[in-house]
């Protein structure tokens, strides 16, 4: 496959002027809204001036030491991104409004070269936050790579795939993306999960999960169900069920969780 950025770059180093590193300029650049209206352009067409526009960021600051622009439709992150000695670019665009790209590259000495490419589909277009997490999710203390694959609006959660950068090599785990909201707590070294299961959030679905070599393995799961007009919760793990008073209910969920929903209880 073949990148504008990587066409782009090879020109642009070949020029005389340099911008003095870690200065960040104003962008001048000309973006979508300036030139266009949306409503004239087919998504992918849409889609597609928005990694253009990315492209030309990347070489306006791609001597800064840091620099994040990111919306709905594509990302562009420079800095010390997995590496503390060498610059990194990621790119996140999509070629239509069900495949997506992400792509990290690594300078050394005047070039760019290509240490992971990904191509996500079907992945979710639309509006959203945290389509990509770059954070330590095994423990190692070395960012990985979080990309968001999937969400849903109505009980909000989503699912994405995870890279872990380990060896100078981006492993991607298997089962992740069964993980709905996956959050790691270093605390633990363990991943959790929650997902409401409606009643005006009162019915709470909690799993807790480890990574193991490659692969996640789920080693708790609860279901909280306040929904009880007779002012109690029942607690389901496994196969075991049972009733406990509504404010005592958050010591039965897993400990990552407790506080917020103590809080909730407690409205």
């Amino acid at each position: 496959m073949k990148f504008l950025i990587f066409l782009l770059v090879p020109l642009f180093l070949s020029c005389d002027h340099h911008p003095k590193r870690g200065a960040i300029t104003k962008d001048t650049t000309t973006t979508i809204s300036d030139t266009t209206e949306e409503t004239e352009l087919s998504n992918e067409e849409y889609l597609s001036l928005r990694k253009s526009e990315i492209d030309s960021l990347f070489l306006k600051n791609k001597d800064s030491l840091t620099y994040n622009d990111e919306d709905n439709r594509g990302t562009l992150r420079i800095g010390h991104l997995f590496s503390h000695e060498q610059q990194e670019a990621l790119f996140r665009y999509y070629e239509n409004d069900s495949t997506e790209h992400v792509v990290i590259i690594r300078q050394s000495g005047t070039k760019w070269d290509t240490i992971f490419s990904a191509v996500i589909s079907p992945a979710q277009y639309g509006n959203f936050s945290d389509f990509i997490v770059i954070s330590d999710f095994n423990g190692d203390h070395i960012p990985d790579l979080k990309v968001l694959k999937f969400f849903w609006d109505i009980h909000v959660g989503e699912r994405s795939d995870l890279w872990l950068y380990r060896n100078k090599r981006f492993v991607k785990v298997k089962n992740f993306d069964h993980i709905v909201s996956a959050e790691y707590w270093d605390k633990t070294g363990l991943i959790y999960s929650y997902q409401s299961d409606g009643c005006a959030d009162m019915a709470m679905r909690f799993g807790v999960y480890k990574i193991v070599a490659d692969t996640v393995q789920q080693i708790d799961f609860r279901y909280c169900n306040c929904c009880d007009p007779a002012d109690s919760c029942e607690i389901t793990k496994g196969k075991n069920s049972f009733k406990v008073p509504y404010k005592s209910a958050y010591k039965y969920v897993p400990a990552y969780f407790q506080d917020g929903v103590k809080e909730k209880l407690e409205m």
